[in-house]
């Protein structure tokens, strides 16, 4: 059966067709795959709702595999909020 795995990095996304036998599970494919290290721990889904790497492929399903992101968007944002005052504009360092 066909399927993909699709790996996206800052600035690209890579993607790669396979044919799979059909009782493959997600870590079957992740590894035939190549996009990752076989000791890749990160987490992966079917179009966007996270599975566990035992879970069995379909034909045509399209495995994601998901890395952590560098900052957690929500403390970035109190961070910039913090830097603007309470009209919301950037505040100049006090020397």
């Amino acid at each position: 059966m066909r399927i993909q795995v699709c790996l996206t990095v800052p600035g690209a996304c890579q993607v790669r067709d396979l044919d799979v036998p059909d009782d493959c599970s997600v870590a079957q494919a992740v590894r035939a795959s190549g996009l990752v290290a076989n000791d890749w721990a990160g987490e992966v889904g079917l179009y966007g709702m996270r599975v566990d790497t035992a879970h069995r492929l379909s034909a045509g399903d399209r495995v994601e595999l998901y890395h952590a992101l560098p900052v957690d968007p929500r403390t970035r944002r109190r961070v910039r909020a913090a830097r603007r005052g309470p009209s919301g504009a950037l505040q100049e360092p006090e020397d």
